[in-house]
């Protein structure tokens, strides 16, 4: 039956968080606080055992736990920890409810600048909840999506908050149930999304009675950087001279990620001509195509994908067909982009709310991926004289620029030269005549004296010392002058036949010939402003006659 009423006075407030979760408020000796306990406790003066002093005023206190993660990407290449420009990444948010009603709930979604708003995946819930917003996929599928800061017309700012309106929703159970909400977000490709840079976001769940905030760990923004190299080989080239042109590619040291839909283009300036079937890939990884197109006379390779750490190397070779006077330059292009969707490119968008929601390539607003590599490939007659009057020091001789040994002497009688040729080697910069002394030079590369076609020889107008050297007067020698080659027993004998002064990108000197032609080639004018000679005398002879000593 009914008990006594209770001699001490018992307080409650609706909705104070001392309300007990069981619906059932109980005075107790000395708890004076009128906190509530789910049994009841002896009373002062009524110390026989009678414990049915209880007071039931329908009143339930909801006991609330909130927790948000980000639990996946859409990339394999990266980690839910780790994020590309326009990667999506998933988040999980948790309401946990005891038994009993909240009134107004929401849950709002704040993202850092630099996320927007994708999608809700799903809202899940466990126990006996309902809401009176609706059923639980609509919830989920229509939220509020606004900007952030409210007003903001900034196109970064555009689907920052998000908000789900849940109404009144009960827990009937006797068990806590809980509310997960998964939602997506994209990173977007924003001047402020560069590599390194950490994205968060607040998430509240809110009802009338209270509110619980919670963030998931931030984001980091992770970046691909390649770097494309070229050169040629040689860079001084003679007309008609095949050249190899080497193209590098690599991620840079401060990259971070994996990158795709590399593409590398190299358009072939005039002057080049391209060697049919001289195509290929060299080393590191292989394009998934290369090719040469003849009409727009480019060279593209294309990776797929180009993981981090990978390198790769593709070489062709070309024919400078410029005939005097020109340098050529040549510059190759690479791109790249941070995702592997296709499309998914400045016209794509991955968020209905948020232009920004792509992948980032080249796109120069925002910086974008791109490299270009410049080389330049052009035709100079060696520097074949020091600064008259003075003494230059030299280095010592590297072991790759020693000349070679020929057996062969140069003669010149009108000049009174009688001096021993060598052989000098040509590299990437043409020929470095620093070390030829008093001999003379002939150029590797050219047709050896004696044979069918030009042959180069060489020899400074000032030696090191600041004196006049062999080749000081050559300039005097004119049409029929004899200059002869003495070699394995024979004299081959040549006769003048032009004299120029001409610019040092001049090829006329190198130009080949069908018949045996002995080319002198010497500096000339001195530029003491320049620090150099400014030109270059050129005298070319034929030959008519072989003999014996």
């Amino acid at each position: 039956g009914l008990g006594s009423p209770a001699e001490i006075p018992v307080f409650t407030v609706p909705g104070l968080a001392d309300l007990a979760a069981n619906n059932w408020t109980t005075g107790e000796a000395g708890n004076e606080d009128n906190s509530t306990q789910t049994n009841p406790a002896l009373v002062p003066g009524y110390e026989d055992g009678r414990t049915n002093l209880s007071l039931d005023f329908g009143f339930r206190k909801v006991n609330s736990q909130a927790t948000k993660t980000a639990v996946a990407t859409d990339q394999a290449f990266t980690d839910a920890q780790k994020v590309a420009i326009g990667e999506i990444v998933t988040y999980e948010t948790t309401l946990t409810l005891s038994p009993g009603t909240v009134n107004n709930l929401t849950l709002t979604d704040v993202l850092d600048q630099g996320l927007a708003f994708v999608a809700c995946d799903s809202i899940t819930v466990t126990g006996s909840l309902t809401a009176s917003a609706g059923a639980w996929d609509a919830i989920c599928s229509n939220p509020t999506v606004s900007e952030y800061p409210a007003g903001s017309t900034e196109p970064v700012d555009q689907g920052r908050k998000v908000t789900w309106t849940f109404g009144t929703v009960t827990n009937s159970g006797v068990d806590d149930a809980t509310i997960t909400v998964r939602y997506r977000a994209v990173v977007l490709d924003s001047a402020d999304n560069t590599r390194g840079q950490t994205l968060d976001n607040q998430a509240t769940w809110t009802w009338d009675a209270g509110s619980e905030g919670v963030s998931a760990d931030p984001v980091t923004v992770v970046e691909p950087t390649l770097v494309v190299t070229k050169e040629f080989d040689p860079v001084v080239a003679g007309p008609n001279e095949l050249v190899t042109v080497i193209l590098r590619v690599a991620h840079t040291a401060e990259s971070n990620a994996d990158t795709f839909d590399v593409v590398l283009t190299d358009p072939l300036p005039d002057g080049l001509a391209f060697i049919d079937g001289s195509l290929t890939h060299v080393s590191g990884l292989a394009p998934t195509t290369l090719t040469y197109d003849p009409v727009t006379r480019t060279v593209t390779a294309t990776w797929d994908d180009f993981p981090l750490g990978s390198t790769s190397e593709i070489r062709f070779q070309v024919d400078l067909t410029v005939l005097d006077n020109v340098r050529v330059n040549n510059e190759a292009t690479l791109t790249w982009t941070s995702l592997p969707c296709d499309p998914c490119g400045n016209d794509f968008s991955l968020s209905s709310y948020n232009r920004l929601a792509r992948e980032r390539n080249y796109d120069p607003p925002t910086g974008g991926y791109v490299s270009r590599a410049q080389a330049e490939i052009y035709w100079m007659l060696p520097e074949t004289g020091f600064a008259p009057g003075r003494v230059t020091p030299l280095p010592e001789q590297p072991a790759h620029l020693q000349y070679q040994a020929t057996d062969m002497w140069l003669e010149i009688p009108k000049l009174g030269i009688k001096i021993p040729v060598v052989g000098v080697p040509r590299n990437q910069q043409g020929w470095n005549l620093t070390w030829l002394g008093a001999n003379a030079g002939w150029l590797e590369n050219t047709t050896f004296p004696t044979w069918k076609g030009n042959s180069v020889i060489t020899a400074h107008v000032t030696l090191p010392t600041g004196e006049p050297g062999p080749f000081v007067a050559l300039h005097t020698l004119t049409w029929g002058d004899q200059v002869l080659i003495h070699y394995q027993g024979q004299v081959y004998v040549y006769e003048v036949r032009d004299r120029a002064l001409v610019a040092p990108t001049d090829t006329s000197a190198v130009a080949p010939t069908d018949y045996p032609t002995l080319t002198l080639v010497t500096c000339a004018d001195w530029s003491e402003e320049q620090g150099r000679f400014l030109r270059r005398w050129v005298v070319k002879a034929v030959l008519v006659e072989v003999r014996s000593p």
